[in-house]
């Protein structure tokens, strides 16, 4: 079973999070950890739901704080970080983050498409066979947008390979 570390509980964390829960058989993931790059007390809901639904609350900075505003943290984000299998950094500093990372004992490090130069570019259903299990181990998952285009145009071309349209100026 594979131990996921998410890594930001913003727009893209927070669902992925709620997904790999949902998922965990399927997806064969026995554990899911998180922290934020600066949880505040704003995002208390959004943790406390969180960690009610199955995931681990982990602290990237003190302790004593989170557990001063009633959240339930048992270790620090360092920890879970040496024990992921995968780690899943959906911040915004993942490129600076990424030194730290290969250190890790992580057999795949993701992040989100605003880290360009993190790892090799993925979309999933449209370079697939790019990914090589030994030594992809960073992979940058594309944009959303490039995401959606690319995976579109992809579609679009495997139905009609000679029908190719140029558009001109």
């Amino acid at each position: 079973m594979t131990r996921v570390h998410v890594v930001g509980v913003g727009t893209i964390g927070a669902p992925l999070i709620r997904l790999l829960l949902a998922h965990r058989d399927t997806l064969g993931v026995s554990h899911v950890s998180f922290h934020g790059d600066n949880t505040s007390l704003a995002e208390r809901p959004q943790l406390a739901a969180l960690i009610a639904a199955g995931a681990e609350l982990t602290g990237a900075g003190s302790l004593t704080e989170l557990r001063a505003h009633g959240l339930r943290v048992r270790r620090l984000a360092d920890a879970a970080l040496a024990e992921a299998d995968i780690i899943l950094d959906c911040g915004r500093h993942a490129l600076s983050s990424l030194a730290t990372y290969r250190d890790l004992s992580a057999r795949r490090i993701v992040a989100q498409g605003s880290e360009t130069g993190f790892g090799k570019p993925y979309a999933w259903g449209v370079n697939d066979e790019a990914i090589d299990d030994e030594e992809d181990r960073c992979v940058q998952v594309v944009s959303c947008n490039t995401h959606a285009i690319t995976t579109l145009l992809s579609g679009l071309t495997r139905n009609h390979p000679r029908e190719t349209t140029v558009l001109a100026d």
